[in-house]
C-alpha cells in the first residue's frame, strides 16, 4: 500500500488494529521509516513502512499479519473517532440506568444539620392528621371514631 505521508500510514495502521481490538506501538519512527509492532512481546505481528525514493510517498515494505495475542477492548482511540459523531449528532441519549434498589442515605451525626431543600418542610415536622376524622394526633389506621363506626356497621 502507498500513503501520502507518515501520518496517514500511522492513522491507517491504528484504525486497522483497533478494528481487530489489538494494541500496537510504533518503534523506529523517524523521517524515512516507521515500524509498528504488537505490544504483546510474544506476538509476531509487525508492519514496516518506508519512504519511496522515486515519488517521495510512503510504502509498506513488510507486513506480518499474524496475531497470536488476545484481543483488548480498552483503547482511548475510540474517543478520537466518537467525538466527531457526537459533534454531528449532539442529542445522543445516554443509557438509562437499570431498575434496582434505591441507595440508602448515610447515617448522620448529631452535630450535622438536616439536609434537603429549605423550601419544603419535612414530614417529621408536620403534624399527623387523621384522614377519616381530620383530627390532629393520630392517623386513619389508629382512629377510634373509625373503629366505632365499623363496629356499629357490623352490629347491624
Amino acid at each position: 500500500m502507498v500513503f501520502n505521508s507518515k501520518h496517514d500510514f500511522m492513522v491507517a495502521t491504528r484504525d486497522y488494529t483497533i478494528q481487530w481490538d489489538r494494541t500496537i506501538t510504533f518503534i523506529k519512527n523517524d523521517k524515512v521509516r516507521c515500524r509498528a509492532i504488537c505490544k504483546n512481546e510474544d506476538c509476531p505481528w509487525l508492519v514496516y513502512c518506508a519512504i519511496n525514493k522515486h515519488d517521495r510517498s510512503w510504502q509498506i515494505k513488510t507486513l506480518v499479519d499474524n496475531h497470536t495475542c488476545g484481543r483488548k477492548r480498552k483503547n482511548r482511540w475510540t474517543v478520537n473517532k466518537l467525538h466527531l459523531k457526537l459533534r454531528k449528532h449532539p442529542i445522543i441519549k445516554h443509557r438509562e440506568p437499570k431498575p434496582e434498589r434505591p441507595t440508602t442515605k448515610r447515617r448522620k451525626d448529631k452535630n450535622e444539620g438536616p439536609s434537603g431543600t429549605r423550601s419544603k418542610m419535612k414530614r417529621k415536622y408536620n403534624p399527623i392528621r387523621c384522614m377519616f376524622c381530620s383530627e390532629v394526633g393520630h392517623n386513619k389506621r389508629t382512629c377510634k371514631k373509625k373503629k366505632q363506626m365499623e363496629a356499629e356497621e357490623q352490629a347491624r
